[in-house]
């Protein structure tokens, strides 16, 4: 391994970019004990940051009596880990029905979620082939992610709940979303006076890491981030997440601030690309790395933008009461001046509809439905005096969501979610759940009234 370690310094620089402000963290469970580690981390950043905590468990079957008894033991289970904590920190119990990664996703929004903790289980075979819950969550979050896992050091003393948080990694390749990563890094140093480590990996023979070093050692300025405390740069070549695992281990790493950008995890079986069948260097970080890890969501664009800003907001829809609630839901949302909205409707192969000689009829009558949805649709935000424009697409639903997305520039796309669980979920796979894995920018899954939370 070549490596050129720059030494520590402390900058001067005022930010000119806001800092991020953690005011509410969510945990979602599965109830299981294995499960507590990240309970125990949420209810110590809860009180660290003095943001509120919601408890949320998502069941895929209807709870009897409105999931009392899962209030009931969340309630046993915060009581008991606040014997030692004063003040006592605000929470509130979230219980939820549907597809769990969907739901999830939805409190996250509708709560404004900063912040969420959660454990997930190292599956590496399965995980890799199908997904896991823990990464059909990250990939849609509208939040950084802290994963925690089995067998890794604790951030925080069981009995004192107090936070050991020494030495932060930052791993960083210079892309625009890069500087979302130190930006948590920056909030977590100044909060617990850490040590930040920021790497960056070429993978390139041809690199020169001298140039690299100073690239990297310029980056704060460049960015206007302040770092509270030391920071220490290091350039190494090799395979990103090798590279990564080696230096969490040499240094003693505590937690590892990494990014996701385009398809960071490997795609479900609901997903029309099939590359990156194993991952990318989060993908494996998360199955493989011994400390705790702070998935950041691009997400933070939207918080970035100032009131004259606004955003492009790509809402999608289908006709259909799932995709009305995405439309209402946009309509009735309170959005920066500026903001520019772009309605899509995707008509879908015809192959499947009837013979031939009647596609021609069925293609006409389908555009003109289609030009009437997304005009329907327009209208809803134009009340608002918002600038609408609508564009009818051919193609698969997800995969056509996703370029107009991409060509149109969106910072957020809206969308509609069927609420299919099990078999049927499987077989007809979902729209949501491809464009939220897929998409170039944050996404929004709206739900159902009929499976919102209890």
């Amino acid at each position: 391994m070549l490596a050129i370690e720059g030494g520590f310094m402390k900058s001067e620089l005022l930010p000119q970019i806001s800092q991020y402000k953690v005011k509410s963290i969510m945990w979602p469970t599965n109830l299981s004990k294995e499960s507590h580690q990240a309970l125990l981390y949420a209810i110590a950043l809860a009180r660290d940051f003095q943001a509120k905590l919601f408890l949320c468990y998502c069941s895929e079957d209807v709870l009897p009596a409105g999931g009392q008894k899962v209030k009931d033991l969340l309630t046993e289970w915060m009581e008991s880990y606040q014997k030692n904590i004063t003040p006592k920190i605000e929470w509130e119990a979230i219980i939820t029905e549907g597809n769990i990664p969907e739901a999830i996703t939805s409190v996250a929004y509708d709560k404004k979620v900063d912040l969420m903790v959660m454990y997930a289980e190292r599956q590496p075979y399965r995980a890799a082939l199908f997904g896991s819950t823990a990464e059909a969550i990250c990939r849609a979050a509208p939040c950084p992610i802290l994963i925690t896992h089995a067998g890794e050091q604790s951030l925080v003393d069981p009995d004192s709940k107090k936070t050991d948080l020494s030495h932060v990694l930052v791993a960083y390749n210079f892309s625009k979303n890069s500087k979302y990563s130190l930006l948590y890094a920056q909030t977590l140093a100044k909060t617990y006076g850490a040590e930040i480590h920021l790497l960056h990996i070429a993978e390139k023979e041809d690199d020169d890491l001298e140039k690299l070093s100073t690239k990297l050692q310029n980056v704060l300025t460049s960015e206007s981030i302040e770092i509270p405390g030391k920071i220490k740069y290091v350039v190494t070549k090799g395979t990103a997440y090798e590279e990564i695992l080696n230096y969490v281990e040499k240094h003693k790493i505590d937690l590892i601030c990494v990014d996701t950008r385009d398809a960071s995890f490997s795609p479900s079986v609901f997903s029309s690309t099939s590359s990156l069948l194993f991952g990318s260097t989060t993908d494996r970080l998360l199955r493989k790395a011994s400390c705790p890890i702070l998935v950041v969501r691009p997400f933070i664009l939207e918080q970035e933008k100032t009131s004259s800003d606004g955003l492009r907001v790509l809402v999608a829809t289908d006709g259909s009461s799932f995709a009305d609630e995405a439309v209402d839901y946009a309509a009735k949302w309170h959005w920066p001046v500026g903001t520019e909205f772009r309605v899509v409707n995707v008509i879908e192969p015809l192959s499947s509809l009837g013979p031939p000689t009647t596609h021609y009829k069925m293609a006409s009558d389908l555009l003109n439905a289609s030009q009437d949805l997304v005009v329907n649709a327009c209208l809803k935000l134009h009340d608002k005096n918002w600038k609408v424009s609508h564009h009818v697409r051919g193609g698969f639903a997800a995969e056509e969501i996703i370029s107009e997305a991409k060509e149109w520039g969106a910072d957020l796309i809206i969308v509609g979610t069927h609420g299919r669980k099990g078999v049927s979920r499987f077989l007809l796979g979902s729209v949501a759940e491809s464009v939220a894995a897929h998409a170039p920018c944050s996404v929004t899954v709206v739900k159902h009234p009929k499976f919102a939370q209890i």
